[in-house]
């Protein structure tokens, strides 16, 4: 905002040894804070180490996927679950998936994550073109309100471990 007005305070203790990502949501009158420590560790070289925040109200628990979008197959990879049924307003503990390889992972690696409503085929977000790489570390996270505004988007955050 354009304003100084403070609308969220919250007190926390960080060890300086360790690495944290501290998520804000909800609105101005009723603010929610989420701590999370990090496991930064590098994934093996054909996996990506994923998590989810759902920070969305969708009204019920979410299921999430992924699919290879390598145009260079004769046909895309299946759709493959990476999430089930994490509930609203928390965030998953990190996850690994398998992503294709390429010569020092240089290679752009195109992915689709899409989430439904747990347990159904109601696709209620799609994000295309997501580059995941293999020893990548990402957070995808939900926002929005399912039906009402603003609408559901859903974008991820990649750690930068080389620098």
């Amino acid at each position: 905002t354009v304003t100084q007005d403070t609308f969220a305070v919250n007190n926390i203790q960080l060890d300086p040894k360790k690495d944290y990502t501290l998520f804000l949501a909800g609105d101005t009158i009723a603010p929610k804070f989420w701590l999370t420590e990090d496991d930064l560790t590098s994934p093996p070289a054909d996996k990506v180490k994923i998590r989810f925040a759902n920070l969305a109200l969708t009204g019920g628990n979410i299921d999430v996927t992924i699919q290879s979008g390598d145009t260079s197959l004769p046909q895309p990879k299946p759709e493959v679950s990476i999430f089930s049924n994490i509930a609203p307003q928390s965030i998953s503990n990190y996850t690994l998936a398998t992503v294709p390889v390429s010569k020092g992972n240089a290679v752009i690696q195109l992915h689709t994550i899409r989430v439904y409503e747990a347990g159904t085929d109601n696709l209620l977000v799609t994000l295309t073109g997501a580059d995941l790489r293999g020893t990548d570390i990402r957070t995808f996270i939900l926002t929005g309100v399912d039906g009402g505004t603003p609408v559901l988007g859903l974008s991820s955050a990649r750690e930068w471990l080389d620098w």
